[in-house]
């Protein structure tokens, strides 16, 4: 999948982005832009230069603000993201707010020698194409960046969305997520809430985290697809070989860091920033099992202990935790190996056992049921739902779901019977079972049969 990075300054151009990001995942591309990070004009600076070094498109709007300019900079944010997607060689695509457009004074910088320098600068080295409204912006972009995906790659090809064919059923943790939340908002609405997530690592852990962010949690909240993204931090667990208190402040330090950029800041600035971004933040950490140490147990609850001092956030705010523990799989092991690390799983599954919503104080908290493998009934009904929804809209081969269906439904049946016959198991690992939708799918969508 093409990724593709939005720059531009935040306050005045919100509904731009917006529009820009939609046209993006439209054709099937992941857009990247700061609200990854925070809605903010001041955002991580390393974070954002390091996003478009690693993203395959620049897509830069510019209207009549030039942008922060972070401490130690003779240069705004978006113009030093500009000339590092220029350094980095990859394409460059510009839009600019045409002059004719009515502006508002506050949308624009009262000195503006330093936006207009830089707008003749990208009209000097650039075709730019500009723009009066969103409706122009979304028809240019999306000209502009489909002939760019064809010249680099793109083919027309049919790409299937990373997470499609990981929404297979997890129905039981989705409701045991709406119950908690109806609780949390009705009792404690401005507090943090926590959910554990837990099974066999071949069950994708880290595509069920990102389904949190991208559908459960958006969808529980009721926001509009067009309303700003949830912000996902994701957070490093501290590695095993040094003291538990070291192993806790290095855990701070990622979180202050991540959050607002300085390694230092205090639980008070880290709020303070979070506080500033108006739409929900999930902060999320993986524990391995294979790491796991005696006095993990200790590490984890004073990470969960660390919430129970958070400030208060404000009216609308919300902040999620997920901690996710990954059981290591033992089958291929040796038989010494795989008995240390069957030990080592029975404490993690023990440990998640014994947190629920009582022990938590001044946050809630939510064990999800142990993630499981995926049946044949659920990846039916994924059939007829995710998959055909995105047949339709897909200018594959197929396009009508019921010829979908009858391409997926025999090799669906092999698939099981034979997973079956060789596990003993009437399920298989989400890990597997994406894997090989993926591979079907694209034969289906791109070639018109299996």
């Amino acid at each position: 999948m093409f990724q593709v990075y939005i720059s531009s300054t935040y306050q005045d151009l919100q509904d731009f982005r917006i529009t820009a990001a939609k046209a993006v995942r439209h054709l099937q591309c992941r857009a990247v832009a700061m609200e990854d990070y925070l809605a903010s004009d001041e955002r991580p600076l390393d974070r954002c230069l390091a996003d478009v070094r690693s993203s395959n498109i620049y897509v830069g709007l510019f209207a009549r603000r030039y942008g922060f300019t972070p401490p130690g900079q003779t240069k705004s944010i978006t113009q030093l993201e500009y000339e590092e997607a220029g350094l980095a060689g990859i394409p460059r695509l510009i839009f600019i707010l045409d002059e004719s457009v009515d502006w508002a004074e506050s949308n624009s910088d009262s000195d503006p020698t330093d936006i207009l320098q830089l707008r003749s600068t990208l009209q000097e080295k650039h075709l730019v194409s500009t723009f009066r409204n969103t409706d122009e912006l979304d028809a240019r972009l999306t000209a502009a960046l489909s002939l760019t995906l064809q010249k680099h790659g793109g083919n027309g090809k049919i790409e299937i969305p990373e997470l499609l064919p990981y929404m297979n059923n997890r129905s039981r943790q989705r409701d045991q997520l709406a119950d908690a939340l109806d609780i949390h908002f009705e009792q404690c609405p401005r507090r943090p809430f926590v959910a554990i997530v837990y099974g066999d690592e071949r069950e994708a852990h880290s595509a069920f985290v990102e389904r949190l962010e991208r559908v459960t949690f958006p969808k529980l909240l009721g926001l509009a697809e067009d309303s700003e993204p949830l912000q996902h931090f994701d957070i490093r667990w501290s590695e095993p070989g040094a003291s538990l208190d070291e192993r806790e402040r290095r855990l701070q330090c990622r979180l202050a860091e991540s959050l607002t950029g300085e390694r230092r800041a205090d639980t008070q600035a880290i709020a303070e920033e979070l506080a500033r971004n108006r739409c929900p933040v999930m902060i999320s950490s993986s524990v391995l099992s294979s790491d796991w140490q005696a006095d993990e147990e200790k590490l984890v609850l004073r990470w969960l202990k660390h919430w129970t001092t958070w400030p208060d956030m404000p009216p609308g705010q919300k902040l999620f935790i997920v901690l996710s523990f990954h059981l290591k799989d033992c089958s291929q092991a040796s038989f010494l190996a795989r008995r240390k690390l069957n030990k080592k799983n029975k404490c993690v599954c023990e440990f998640v056992s014994q947190l629920n919503n009582d022990e938590a104080e001044n946050f809630s908290l939510v064990p999800l049921e142990r993630l499981q493998a995926i049946s044949e009934a659920d990846v039916l009904n994924w059939l007829e739902d995710y998959a055909a929804k995105f047949c339709r809209e897909s200018q594959g081969v197929i396009r009508d779901p019921l010829v979908l269906e009858e391409q997926l439904k025999p090799w669906l049946r092999e698939f099981f019977r034979t997973e079956n016959e060789i596990n003993k198991s009437e399920g298989i690992h989400m890990e597997k079972l994406a894997r090989e939708l993926r591979r079907q799918l694209d034969r289906c969508l791109n070639e018109g049969g299996i």
